[in-house]
């Protein structure tokens, strides 16, 4: 995946929209996307180029783990503290399954800012611009 990350191809581009090009790397879908960038630190105007060769690191660490996370915890890609945490509070699965996808408006599991929604590649995007600013 770091790899990837430097090939010309997909070194300029966004990673917002890079994410979900299946030819960058096939099967991340609009939640895993928005989970990643999350998880990376990193807002999705950012390119591959842009960043320092930890950041690459980092971001390809996490796409490992998150697509790994979501296929043994059936979808959920959440920090399991957070889950617990608003599991004992009585909240739904719909509440605590992500960190910031579908949450537009709701606390930031991590620093309880807003959590918000945009349009990127015409799919819905949801970030932490506290989180995210890296």
């Amino acid at each position: 995946m770091e790899e990837r990350l430097t090939a010309p191809r997909f070194r300029q581009r966004a990673l917002g929209g890079l994410l979900l090009d299946q030819g960058f790397y096939a099967g991340i879908g609009n939640y895993l996307r928005s989970e990643m960038l999350f998880f990376a630190g990193l807002a999705p105007q950012r390119r591959p180029m842009d960043l320092g060769p930890t950041q690459r690191l980092r971001l390809a660490s996490v796409m490992r783990h998150v697509i790994q996370q979501a296929y043994r915890e059936a979808g959920v890609t959440n920090h399991p503290a957070w889950v617990e945490r608003e599991k004992r509070a009585g909240a739904t699965r719909g509440r605590w399954r992500f960190a910031v996808f579908d949450r537009d408006g709701q606390a930031c599991h991590a620093c309880g800012d807003q959590v918000s929604r945009r349009m990127v590649t015409s799919r819905r995007l949801y970030y932490c611009a506290s989180c995210q600013s890296g």
